[in-house]
């Protein structure tokens, strides 16, 4: 045999023998995760987790004691504004799947309380944000947790908001004065379809 194909062959042999570690490694890697690097995960994840639940209690305590069942807080002057309750409508989902069971109920049993056929200012309400903070926050809220309550209020900013959906012109007005019933026709949706109004 000349020197030429034993060379050939053994860099063929080491090309396999390389290809069918890698090839074995990446098996024996896939049949489950390294126990010290799941368990480092683990502890990073929960870290992360209590962060972020920290933030959110953090957060929630600024508004229940400023501006529990106001829309908004504002928190450098400590102010707020209101109208239908919208920071704590669209808080609901998240306190319920943090376990923040305490707040939770506190928030529903003030939901129940909203009458969503006015409103405490005068201003106009956004179709855009009534649906995806207001139906949807009372929608999501009560596919986890089923209190009824929740879906009935659902309904009852829905009727608050089908005069916007009812307009002769077919075309979705995007702005109404709940207290006065009456739609703002200076504002429509003309470039494109909205998939938030899909909730109503």
């Amino acid at each position: 045999m000349n020197r030429a194909l034993w060379t050939k062959r053994l860099v063929i042999a080491f090309v396999m023998i390389v290809s069918l570690n890698y090839m074995f490694n990446n098996i024996s890697s896939s049949n489950g995760p390294n126990p010290k690097s799941q368990s480092k995960q683990d502890s990073l994840n929960e870290e992360r987790r209590n962060a972020v639940k920290g933030a959110m209690k953090h957060a929630w305590k600024g508004y229940s004691q400023f501006a529990f069942g106001r829309d908004e807080i504002h928190p450098v002057s400590k102010s707020w504004n209101n109208s239908w309750s919208v920071t704590l409508l669209d808080s609901l989902d998240t306190l319920y799947i943090m376990g923040m069971r305490e707040e939770f109920n506190d928030a529903v049993a003030h939901v129940s309380k909203i009458d969503f056929n006015k409103t405490t200012d005068f201003h106009s309400s956004s179709l855009f944000e009534s649906v995806i903070r207001c139906l949807g926050g009372l929608l999501s809220a009560y596919e986890l947790s089923g209190e009824k309550i929740l879906l009935d209020k659902a309904v009852e900013v829905g009727e608050a908001l089908y005069p916007c959906l009812n307009h002769k012109s077919g075309i979705p007005v995007t702005h109404i004065n709940i207290n006065e019933k009456m739609l703002m026709f200076n504002y429509y949706i003309l470039v494109k379809p909205r998939p938030e109004l899909e909730l109503i």
